[in-house]
């Protein structure tokens, strides 16, 4: 999963193809600590650069998951 992430390839699509939700992706996260450090890492570097990220627009409209936007998404509730 990483290796297809650091190679480019978005997030979900990576997810469908595994046939794994986001829950199981981020519970994980959470299980592996250095893993989910990995992880954030890689959405931090492929991110869109045109995207305003840290906010909720980003996260919902456009699919961005990186720690900035998933930080926004969290802070709303």
């Amino acid at each position: 999963m990483l290796l297809r992430i650091a190679a480019g390839q978005h997030l979900s699509e990576v997810l469908a193809d595994m046939g794994l939700s986001h829950q199981q992706l981020w519970k994980r996260a959470r299980q592996v600590p250095e893993w989910g450090a990995e992880l954030d890492r890689l959405l931090t570097l492929w991110r869109d650069p045109e995207l305003r990220h840290g906010t909720v627009r980003a996260y919902r409209v456009h699919g961005c998951r990186c720690p900035e936007c998933r930080a926004a998404k969290a802070a709303e509730r």
